[in-house]
């Protein structure tokens, strides 16, 4: 897994996928200049899927984790994207 948090700042996993589902939106990614389509469901998982990419947010009793799979033409932003991802979740999570 790219992304391993554990939660701090919520109680449930329940309270960590509404957190985050307010946080991995179509308009927080576009900071990364692309568009997404996102499967929220079931509950215990985020898919947010574009051209080149996919995040997949997976929700546990005590931690979120992530995975992140990119196209070779974008791996170089593979580091920056994650930091950015994980921060986020450390401070909200």
């Amino acid at each position: 897994m790219d992304i391993n948090v554990s939660y701090n700042n919520v109680m449930t996993k329940d309270d960590a996928y509404k957190v985050v589902e307010n946080y991995i939106t179509p308009e927080n990614l576009k900071k990364f200049q692309v568009d997404a389509e996102f499967d929220y469901s079931p509950t215990d998982k985020i898919i947010a899927s574009g051209t080149g990419f996919t995040l997949t947010i997976n929700f546990f009793e005590d931690r979120v984790e992530g995975k992140l799979d990119l196209a070779f033409i974008l791996k170089p932003l593979r580091k920056k994207i994650v930091s950015v991802i994980e921060k986020e979740m450390i401070k909200r999570l």
